[in-house]
C-alpha cells in the first residue's frame, strides 16, 4: 500500500486518475489486513490487496459524480453490492478513479476533476468512461480496478492504455450500486467488471470473488463459481476469428493484432475458423435507438444545466434532431456524401411507446440470433480487433465514435468479451488514404498520430463462460510476450510525446 500511495504521488500530477485518494483510511486497513494474516491466516487471493473503484461505483461515504460538479457534494450511503463482495474477500479500497462527464466521452475529461491523461502519450485520450481506472493501472498507481461497461467502457480504455479489462456475462456479478446519467434506459444494460495490469491478473481477481456471495447481494446474480481458466485447454477450443465487424474498417495494426493471435493460437493447437458478424449495421442501429429512445431528455436532466464538454457536441447535435425532422436532416447529410452520420440520425432518438416495445423485441430477436449463429458455427470463442483504432489524439474522439461497434454488439447480446495488449503501432501503420466520409477521414488524421501506441486483441465468449474468455487472453498475452511484442506496463508517462 505505501509502495502504490508513493508511486501515485510520483505519477498523479501528470496522470490524474484519482478523484478520492483514501491513504490514511487504506493504510490503517492494509496494518488490520496484515494483523489477520498474522492471527486467521490468508482470507483468499484479494486479502490485503489494494483496489482502486470508478467514480459511479457506489463507495459508503464517497461521492458518485459521473463527472458532474453538481453531483461532488453527493454522498454515498452503502458499497455497491461487487464493492461489499471484494472488501468480503479481504481488497482494500485505495481511492476512485476518473470518468468522463455523464460516462459518454472517450476523452476522460469533466469540470470538477480535469482531465485524465493516457500514460503512454500526453496528447492521446485513455477512452472512456472507465479511463480513470485504465490510466491508475497502466502509471503503476494501482493493481486491480473496478469498471462499468455499456458500449465498452471497460475495454475501450484498457485497450488504449495497454492494460487488461473484461465486461463479464450480463448480471454475472451484481449491478446494484452502480450510477448512471441514464436511468430507466433498458435496452442495454451497463455490467460492472474486473480490470487489472495483466490478462493473469485479471483471472485472478474474477476468480477470487465468491459467487455464493455475490447471488446473496443481487438475487439476479447466479450462484455459479467461476471455473478456474488454467483448467481450460485451449488445444480444445474451435475460436472464429475475423479481421473486421463488417461496419468499420478498423486500422492496419489492429487488423494485424488479430492475425499474429490467431497464429497463436493455431500454433498451441486450437482450431481457428474466419467468420463474418452476421447483421453488424442493424445490431449497432439497435444499440443506438436503445440508448437514445427518450430523445435524450434523460441524459440532458442529468447535467442540471451544466454545459457539455466539447466531446460530446456532435451526439449532442445528433440526438437533439426533432423526430419530425430527421428523414429531412437525414436525407440532406446523404447528399452531402455523410452516409453514416445520416445512419446515426436515423438510428437514434424519440421513440412513442409503441416503437419502444418493438425495439425491445427486436432486442430480444436479436439477443436469440446470436445465440443461435455460436450454436451453428460451433464456436467456444471469437478474437476480433479490440475497437478500430488504438487510443485517439485529445479533441479527435468527437467525430469517432462508431468505433465502438466492436464493443457494443456483445453489450445488446449480453455475451462475456475482454480486452489484452498484443502489440505497438509500428511506424509503416500510420497512414491511412484522407478520403471518405467524416469518420474514414477522421480515422485517417487518428492513424497519422498513433506510432508506438498500444494495441489490444478482443476475446469474446459464449455467455457464463468467462473461463473460456480468461484462457484465451492469457494464451494471447503469452505468445504477445514470447514474441517481445507486448505493450508492458506499468509505464512512466509518457513515454511517447508530451
Amino acid at each position: 500500500m505505501r509502495s502504490l500511495i508513493a508511486r501515485a504521488d510520483e505519477t498523479e500530477p501528470r496522470v490524474n486518475g484519482f478523484t478520492v485518494r483514501l491513504r490514511d483510511e487504506a493504510l490503517a486497513e492494509a496494518r488490520r489486513a496484515d494483523r489477520d494474516r498474522a492471527r486467521q491466516g490468508v482470507r483468499g487471493p484479494l486479502h490485503g490487496l489494494p483496489i482502486t473503484v470508478k467514480d459511479n461505483v457506489d463507495v459508503a461515504g464517497l461521492p458518485s459524480t459521473m463527472g458532474f460538479a453538481h453531483l461532488r457534494s453527493h454522498r454515498a450511503g452503502r458499497d455497491a453490492a461487487i464493492v461489499e463482495a471484494v472488501r468480503a474477500a479481504g481488497a482494500v479500497v485505495l481511492g476512485k478513479s476518473n470518468v468522463p462527464q455523464a460516462l459518454v466521452p472517450m476523452d476522460c475529461s469533466n469540470r470538477p476533476f480535469g482531465r485524465t491523461h493516457n500514460p503512454w502519450s500526453g496528447a492521446h485520450v485513455t477512452g472512456g468512461s472507465s479511463g480513470g481506472e485504465a490510466a491508475l493501472l497502466a502509471s503503476g498507481a494501482s493493481v486491480l480496478g473496478l469498471g462499468t461497461d455499456l458500449g465498452g467502457s471497460i475495454r475501450f480504455p484498457a485497450a488504449f492504455c495497454g492494460v487488461a479489462g473484461l465486461k463479464p456475462t450480463l448480471d454475472r456479478w451484481p449491478n446494484r450500486g452502480l450510477r448512471s446519467p441514464l436511468r430507466g434506459q433498458e435496452i442495454v444494460r451497463a455490467q460492472v467488471g474486473p480490470m487489472a495490469r495483466s490478462a493473469r491478473d485479471l483471472a485472478l481477481f474474477f476468480e477470487a470473488v465468491s459467487a455464493g456471495r455475490l447471488a446473496g447481494l443481487d438475487a439476479r446474480v447466479a450462484p455459479l463459481d467461476a471455473v478456474p481458466h488454467e483448467g481450460i485447454d485451449v488445444a480444445a477450443l474451435r475460436i472464429g476469428w475475423c479481421g473486421e465487424d463488417g461496419f468499420f474498417p478498423p486500422a492496419p495494426a489492429m487488423r494485424r493484432a488479430v492475425h499474429e493471435a490467431r497464429d497463436s493460437l493455431v500454433a498451441l493447437g486450437a482450431e481457428l475458423v474466419e467468420v463474418t458478424l452476421p447483421d453488424q449495421a442493424e445490431i449497432v442501429a439497435c444499440y443506438l435507438a436503445g440508448t437514445s429512445s427518450d430523445g435524450m431528455r434523460t441524459l440532458k436532466e442529468a447535467f442540471a444545466g451544466e454545459p457539455p464538454v466539447p466531446a460530446l457536441r456532435t451526439l449532442w447535435a445528433a440526438g437533439s434532431v426533432p423526430r419530425w425532422a430527421r428523414r429531412a436532416v437525414a436525407w440532406g447529410l446523404d447528399g452531402a456524401g455523410e452516409e453514416r452520420l445520416a445512419w446515426i440520425v436515423r438510428s437514434t432518438g424519440e421513440r412513442r411507446a409503441a416503437a419502444l416495445w418493438r425495439l425491445a423485441d427486436e432486442r430480444t430477436r436479436r439477443v436469440a440470433a446470436e445465440i443461435d449463429w455460436w450454436r451453428d458455427e460451433r464456436l467456444d470463442a471469437l478474437i476480433l480487433p479490440a475497437s478500430a483504432s488504438p487510443a485517439v489524439p485529445i479533441g479527435m474522439d468527437h467525430d469517432f465514435s462508431l468505433i465502438f461497434s466492436y464493443f457494443g454488439r456483445f453489450n445488446l447480446t449480453g455475451f462475456p468479451g475482454g480486452v489484452v495488449p498484443a502489440t505497438r503501432v509500428r511506424a509503416s501503420e500510420a497512414h491511412l488514404p484522407l478520403d471518405g466520409d467524416r469518420f474514414e477521414r477522421r480515422a485517417a488524421a487518428v492513424a497519422a498520430r498513433s506510432a508506438g501506441l498500444p494495441v489490444a486483441v478482443q476475446v469474446v465468449g459464449r455467455p457464463w463462460h468467462e473461463s473460456v474468455v480468461l484462457a484465451v487472453l492469457v494464451a494471447i498475452e503469452e505468445a504477445a510476450h514470447a514474441r517481445g511484442e507486448a505493450p508492458r506496463v506499468p509505464v512512466d508517462p509518457f513515454v511517447l510525446q508530451g
